[in-house]
């Protein structure tokens, strides 16, 4: 990075918006319903590309994806971020929180990027992943990263989705997920 860069959060947030556009513009040409929204009532909120995605996973369930950058807090930031945060279900059971609990400890240990969690009412399942990328890299290069990222959080929340909902549904455990990963010893 550029240590005499000094972010310019128009020109930022105007390339920002063209990349949200240009993905959505690919998710028109596909199946996947897309739409870009800022959220109501929420000061200095990012735009948000929110992405309908199904067919995830074995059980071929259905799964909501939102992609955004986080809004820059200083005229100093030299860091962005960008986040992919797919929620895989609004209804979770309280009994069974402990054990997903577990079980997601286990699981984020061991993959490879992101992690899976649940808000702090217990109410949302989600995958997050958020990259960090040097604020004076270039447009093309970002719409790169943003979609290599956006491709690697939807698979590997694809690899995962069906046992982390069984486990969510009380129909698994973290024993599942050492034995995905080959870590049981046999004893």
């Amino acid at each position: 990075m550029n240590e005499e860069f000094k972010p310019d959060k128009k020109i930022i947030n105007k390339e920002r918006k063209e990349i949200l556009k240009n993905i959505k513009n690919d998710l028109d040409k596909t199946q996947f319903f897309s739409e870009i929204t800022v959220p109501d009532g929420v000061k200095n909120a990012p735009e948000v590309l929110t992405v309908d995605l199904y067919e995830m996973g074995a059980g071929n369930d259905e799964a909501l994806g939102e992609f955004y950058f986080t809004p820059l807090v200083t005229d100093e930031d030299k860091t962005g971020y960008f986040n992919c945060v797919i929620t895989l279900s609004d209804e979770l059971e309280k009994s069974n929180l402990p054990g997903l609990y577990e079980s997601l400890t286990v699981l984020n240990f061991h993959i490879i990027g992101g992690s899976f969690g649940v808000n702090m009412d217990g109410k949302y399942l989600a995958y997050k992943l958020t990259v960090p990328y040097p604020l004076d890299m270039k447009k093309e290069k970002l719409l790169d990263l943003v979609n290599v990222s956006m491709g690697n959080a939807f698979l590997i929340c694809d690899q995962w989705m069906d046992m982390v909902l069984r486990i969510s549904e009380g129909k698994g455990d973290v024993e599942d997920i050492i034995d995905a990963f080959g870590l049981n010893d046999g004893n």
